[in-house]
C-alpha cells in the first residue's frame, strides 16, 4: 500500500512533472457501477441523455442523497466499477516518464480497496489522494495538467491557474466548462 494524503507531500513532486488525475469518472467506471448497483436495490434505471447536470439533485432526482452516500462508501462498489480502457493504456503507456497522481473526494475509509483496485487493474499508483477540497490541494503543488469529470472541479482549479481540463463524459455535458478546456480522452492531453 503507498502512501495515504494528506500528509506533508514529498518534495521532489514539487519539481517533477505531475499529472493529477481524479479517480472516479476519470480512471474507474464509478457511475456505471453506481447505476447498477441501484438498480439491483429495486431503483428505476437512469438514462444519461435526460440527466441535466453534474449535481446528485440532477442525476439522481429521485433518490436521497443519504442513499446516494450509502452506495457510495460501500467498498463492492469502488472494487467492482471497471477501470476506462482508454485511461488504463494511458496510465500505463506514460507512468514511466511522468509522475502520475490520483486525486479522490473518496471517503478515505476506501483507502485500502481503492489500492486495491489499482492493483487488481495493473494501473500504476505511486500517488492516491483523498482531499474533498481538490482546488486548494492542487493549489499547494506545482501541476502540469490536472483532469477531472466534475466542471465545478476544473473552474475552480483553473480561477486558481491550474491547467485543468474536463474530460466528457454524458452526465457532465451541460457543464459550463469553455470547449478549449475540455478532453474526449486522456490521449487528448497537449503536453505529453
Amino acid at each position: 500500500m503507498g502512501p495515504a494524503f494528506p500528509a506533508p507531500i514529498p518534495d521532489f513532486i514539487r519539481i517533477c512533472d505531475l499529472i493529477v488525475l481524479d479517480i472516479d469518472g476519470v480512471v474507474a467506471d464509478m457511475f456505471g457501477e453506481l447505476d447498477s448497483a441501484l438498480q439491483e436495490a429495486g431503483y428505476p434505471p437512469h438514462h444519461w441523455e435526460k440527466w441535466q447536470g453534474y449535481h446528485w439533485s440532477e442525476i439522481y432526482p429521485d433518490i436521497d442523497r443519504d442513499v446516494l452516500d450509502l452506495f457510495l462508501k460501500n467498498p463492492l462498489l469502488a472494487k467492482n466499477a471497471k477501470a476506462f480502457e482508454d485511461a488504463w493504456y494511458w496510465t500505463n503507456h506514460y507512468s514511466s516518464q511522468y509522475d502520475i497522481m490520483y486525486l479522490t473526494a473518496r471517503d478515505p475509509a476506501l483507502t485500502q480497496v481503492t489500492w486495491n483496485w489499482f492493483f487488481e487493474w495493473d494501473i500504476p499508483a505511486d500517488f492516491v489522494v483523498f482531499e474533498k477540497n481538490k482546488p486548494e490541494f492542487l493549489s499547494q503543488i506545482q501541476v502540469s495538467v490536472y483532469v477531472d469529470d466534475y466542471p465545478d472541479m476544473v473552474r475552480k482549479s483553473r480561477d486558481l491557474g491550474i491547467n485543468a481540463f474536463l474530460l466528457n463524459r454524458p452526465y457532465n455535458a451541460n457543464g459550463n466548462v469553455d470547449p478549449e478546456f475540455r478532453i474526449n480522452s486522456l490521449w487528448d492531453i497537449k503536453c505529453v
